[in-house]
């Protein structure tokens, strides 16, 4: 083998190498948007009010409510504290009666990734529909801003 063939072979194996990389890199980052996903909706199910950080209670749209919207109503940060501990106390209360839990969701996927949000799909077995979490990502950090139900097609839900 020529020196010539040599480095071909070591420049091949490099290419590999760097495209493995950044792969695990990738699946890595979308595992990570699943745990962060099935975390934050866990919280909330579970009435854990230390997940209140990881939500954009400005701009959170929950189901059909406007959450952001009443949260933006509120005229100091005693009252918005209360507003975001009543809210997840409900949401888990509401959860609790339906008698579901978050062993109800499967398939727990990346629906959509791109520079500022990241939308999560997890399916709902009993009710046969698809819940979809979808965080900002503004300023590097994310929040979750909106859980819809339904069908999404072209970044539209149907429901």
């Amino acid at each position: 083998m020529n020196v010539l063939q040599m480095f071909k072979k070591i420049e091949y194996v490099l290419i590999i190498a760097v495209t493995l990389i950044i792969v695990i890199t990738l699946l890595g980052r979308i595992d990570d948007n699943i745990d962060f996903a099935r975390s934050t909706f866990g919280g909330l199910i579970g009435g854990n009010v230390l997940i209140e950080k990881n939500i954009g209670w400005e701009k959170l749209q929950c189901l059909d409510l406007d959450v952001g919207f009443y949260y933006g109503q509120l005229p100091n940060e005693s009252e918005k504290t209360d507003y975001r501990r009543t809210f997840i106390k409900n949401f888990s209360a509401g959860f609790k009666k339906s008698g579901m839990n978050i062993r109800v969701f499967t398939d727990w996927k990346v629906y959509a990734i791109n520079n500022d949000r990241v939308i999560v799909s997890a399916f709902d077995k009993r009710h046969r529909n698809t819940l979809f979490f979808t965080f900002s990502k503004a300023g590097g950090v994310r929040k979750l801003i909106s859980i819809t139900s339904g069908v999404m097609t072209n970044d539209k839900i149907q429901n």
